[in-house]
């Protein structure tokens, strides 16, 4: 779509882009920068330019709203870029219509990036909307495989995202049955795991999800938590422990993996070519 340069116009220059324009709730969907990142991204942009423009939505009345761009806005912003011309004009805008949540997927979940769960997640929020639409027509809206879809649909099924449904409608508006499952008996008898083994799943997904969280980021961010200063020292000194442990596991079965290797060049050798 050709780039427009005039949108939404204020009469005094704007302290912040944020004094102008709305944010759609689907720009919410994908978390903002770090400082440090924000400032990264506008050296970038003022080396480089803009590589993509600031999509707006149309509502359906006549309202523009932000749906991808805060992040580069804010950058500008930050690194002295003007945002707006001399008139208070938005500059290097693109105005789009259709599902806004839909549009917002596609526009970022391949561009961002996103671990396994958190895209999932994502597509979750998209079928959820429409659950009658066949896994092939939502995945040619967000710009992913069905495959990806039917995935993120048994996870919604799974948590009561959405119901489980016997027949989706297709491109053409015709209902169809969904592919079957499985029968039970056709698989394996599957015991559920160890209570501490999905502790362990848990907790992992805790961890990775506070490392992208505080990736270059300062602690000064988190600083005014809810969460009191002891339990923080207690978690700490808890994942110290872990780490400290998780070495020793590391060392031992290095330690295993040579002494093993050590044995087979020494029956090797006894055997002779």
């Amino acid at each position: 779509m050709t780039l427009q340069d005039t949108t939404q116009t204020t009469t005094a220059a704007p302290k912040s882009w944020r004094e102008v324009i709305k944010i759609h709730p689907a720009a919410e969907l994908f978390p903002l920068m770090s400082e440090a990142e924000l400032r990264e991204l506008g050296e970038d942009i003022k080396k480089n330019g803009l590589r993509y423009p600031i999509i707006l939505w149309e509502g359906p009345d006549g309202t523009h709203y932000l749906l991808d761009g805060r992040n580069r806005l804010d950058a500008m912003e930050s690194a002295g870029i003007s945002v707006f011309d001399d008139d208070g004009k938005l500059r290097h805008w693109s105005l789009r219509g259709g599902d806004p949540h839909e549009l917002a997927v596609s526009l970022n979940v391949h561009r961002r990036h996103l671990n396994v769960e958190q895209r999932q997640e994502l597509l979750i929020t998209v079928i959820a909307r429409k659950p009658e639409l066949s896994n092939r027509q939502i995945a040619k809206k967000v710009g992913v495989t069905d495959k990806t879809i039917a995935a993120a649909r048994a996870k919604a099924e799974q948590l009561r995202r959405i119901p489980q449904l016997e027949k989706t409608v297709g491109a053409d508006g015709k209902a169809r049955k969904q592919p079957a499952k499985r029968k039970a008996a056709d698989k394996p008898e599957h015991k559920a795991p160890p209570v501490k083994d999905t502790a362990l799943h848990e907790f992992n997904g805790h961890v990775l999800r506070l490392l992208q969280m505080t990736s270059k980021a300062k602690p000064e961010r988190f600083a005014k938590t809810s969460v009191n200063a002891a339990d923080l020292s207690q978690l700490g000194r808890f994942l110290a422990e872990v780490a400290g442990t998780h070495r020793a596991y590391a060392k031992a079965a290095a330690n295993k993996i040579v002494e093993e290797v050590i044995g087979i060049a020494a029956e090797s050798s006894a055997v002779g070519p």
